[in-house]
């Protein structure tokens, strides 16, 4: 046994692990050594990847919208690690569903880059209130407004 004590090395070769705590892909400390080493990140720590919940329902219609299956958006600001995320539209949201007949919708979360959140959280309630309302005339006069901004 060696009477001489080393510092540990520390090898991150997943990305995805070193954006969250810091640090690119390497080995720290780059060689073994007899002293104590420490060192700052060298990319901003991403702590959190996930900045916001994007909220897609399959049978929108939002034709002036880049992605017109979005329908709410909010974040977990001021929600420590673990805690509970609640969100809520207090004015409701009016939408145009697509035309035809719609036998299933299928509510759908993203990130802010409109990737798939897996959620793994088995404590998850979701409550959706609809209503039916004559939206004939607001999705006409949306309509009105895309074709008018588009010329």
């Amino acid at each position: 046994m060696s009477a001489t004590a080393y510092t540990p090395q520390l090898q991150i070769d997943n990305s995805g692990f070193g954006a969250i705590v810091g640090l690119s892909n390497g080995v720290y400390p780059a060689a073994q050594t007899t002293s104590v080493y420490a060192i700052n990140s060298n990319v901003t720590p991403m702590v959190d990847p996930v900045a916001a919940v994007i909220v897609g329902l399959s049978n929108l219609y939002n034709p002036i919208a880049n992605n017109n299956q979005v329908l709410h958006t909010f974040t977990s600001a001021g929600v420590g690690f673990g805690g509970l995320i609640t969100a809520s539209q207090d004015q409701g949201i009016a939408y145009c569903p697509m035309q035809g007949t719609n036998n299933e919708i299928t509510l759908s979360f993203y990130d802010q880059d409109m990737r798939p959140l897996q959620i793994i959280d088995p404590n998850v309630c979701i409550r959706l209130l609809m209503r039916q309302k004559s939206m004939t005339r607001r999705c006409d006069y949306i309509s009105q407004i895309y074709s008018i901004s588009l010329r």
